[in-house]
């Protein structure tokens, strides 16, 4: 059965300390802490959020919306995409405005390319996520962009967690946890550089980190949800159940850019990495 609110102390704990971390996150990094007379009423024209109206993103887009500001949403994909249809009834859904960002092969094409040559990121298993990352930030106004990223590491989103058993699941959150802060946020953090944007992402903060690898297993993954205590912490705070419930689709998968690329790579005659080493 799918939980709604929980009536586990200890699962309401982790829901709550999650809430809490979130919201110190963002109270710092928008510089906004109200608790002590901090508020600055520019941020909402310099902040936005990167939105599928996938959960992580919504989460954060939600408490933003009632703790700061109602922040403007952007999402990007080939037309008629999941993430294109979806992202704007979710955010009519939350009474959000969004700016749609409509891409087409060509632009994958030319992604590759900056990504490679203006990034310096070359690892063919990250390149299908940035692809979407770079074109929407190039796009994107405002000076700082709030991201989901790291949500489904920190709090056990991938099915692979779920097709293994508990002690060889955590093992598999930890080491993805390591790759994303060691290796895949730094392309994430010089990728919004060379836009000129600053990039916020509440996930990956340490203390959520570490407070994540104390949620007990059951509380993050049971037989029929992933990211429980995220899920139950989007019920609590009224996020609309449909976002709060809705089943993960990849960044990759959801913007049409994976089938694309596969489109892009089968008529070149060459896999991903070759395709890649051919532009350096």
């Amino acid at each position: 059965m799918v939980d709604t609110l929980s009536d586990d102390p200890a699962l309401q704990k982790n829901i709550d300390d999650t809430h809490r971390l979130i919201l110190s996150h963002l109270e710092k990094e928008l510089g906004d802490d109200r608790r002590y007379g901090h508020h600055d009423p520019d941020q909402q024209k310099k902040t936005a959020v990167l939105f599928s109206g996938g959960l992580d993103s919504a989460l954060l887009a939600h408490i933003v919306s009632q703790e700061f500001f109602k922040p403007k949403l952007y999402s990007i994909g080939f037309k008629k995409s999941n993430d294109l249809n979806w992202s704007k009834e979710a955010a009519d859904l939350m009474g959000l405005y969004i700016e749609q960002v409509v891409i087409d092969v060509e632009d994958i094409e030319m992604a590759i390319k900056h990504i490679v040559h203006d990034i310096g990121m070359d690892n063919p298993k990250w390149m299908a996520v940035f692809i979407p990352f770079y074109l929407i930030l190039s796009q994107v106004e405002e000076s700082s962009l709030i991201l989901g990223q790291g949500a489904d590491e920190v709090f056990g989103g991938y099915r692979k967690y779920r097709e293994v058993d508990e002690k060889e699941a955590q093992a598999m959150m930890d080491r993805d946890i390591m790759e994303i802060i060691e290796s895949e946020a730094s392309f994430y953090h010089k990728m919004g550089g060379h836009f000129g944007k600053r990039l916020i992402l509440p996930y990956l903060d340490p203390a959520i980190i570490e407070y994540g690898k104390t949620i007990p297993f059951a509380h993050k993954i049971n037989e029929d949800q992933n990211k429980r205590v995220l899920r139950l912490l989007a019920e609590d705070i009224g996020l609309p159940s449909p976002i709060a419930q809705r089943p993960k689709k990849a960044m990759q998968y959801g913007t049409g850019v994976s089938k694309e690329l596969k489109k892009i790579l089968k008529r070149s005659g060459t896999g991903l990495e070759e395709y890649i080493a051919e532009l350096k």
